[in-house]
Formats: structure tokens, sequence, C-alpha cells
């Protein structure tokens, strides 16, 4: 819809999705809810608040927009891996929050 060119906000959203994608590996600790809901209180100003992504790309799509709903729904599911306790998912899950810009886990605090 903008001939190729990313939304300027496009590299900040990505790293948000692969923290909040990395807090779902491990199991929902109080601790980890609470840190997905600290990365979606900021992340849901730049998707929701005024000239955000859902405004801007309302804007974009127009007309379109009942195609390109259409082509959502009809996409196929996702299959979901089950939480894992794994000694590598939190080392995972600290990188992700630290390349988002967002403080690291202490599951001991």
């Amino acid at each position: 819809m903008r001939g190729g060119q990313p939304l300027s906000i496009a590299p900040k959203l990505r790293l948000d999705y692969g923290a909040i994608a990395s807090l779902l590996m491990p199991p929902p600790t109080a601790t980890v809810i609470a840190k997905i809901r600290a990365v979606l209180k900021v992340h849901n100003i730049i998707e929701e608040g005024p000239g955000g992504l859902y405004e801007t790309c309302d804007e974009l799509v127009g007309s379109e927009a009942a195609q390109l709903l259409a082509k959502l729904q009809a996409a196929p599911e996702l299959a979901v891996l089950p939480c894992s306790d794994s000694p590598a998912v939190m080392p995972t899950v600290q990188r992700a929050l630290e390349r988002a810009g967002y403080d690291f886990i202490d599951e001991k605090a």
C-alpha cells in the first residue's frame, strides 16, 4: 500500500512482536504475565494510539479493507507449541526483551 516503503515504526513493532512471542514460550508465571502486560502497555500505544499502526492501516487500505479482511479470515490457523520450561527458554526470552528495549525478567524477585 506504500509502494514497498515500510512504516517508520515497523522495526520497533517487529522487536516487540519478538519479545511478546518469546514471553509465550515459558510457562505463565506471575512474573512472565506481569512482563507481558508491561510490554503490551507500551506496545499497544504504538498500535492503537492516535496516528498509530491501526489508524495508519485504515487510512492506507481505504476501500480495499473488506478484500483484505476476507484474505486474513481465509488464512490457515497456525500451530501453537506448548509452553516449555527448558533451561534454554529464559535466556532466549531475556535476549528478545533486551533487543526490544525492555527490562529483563527476574523470576527470583
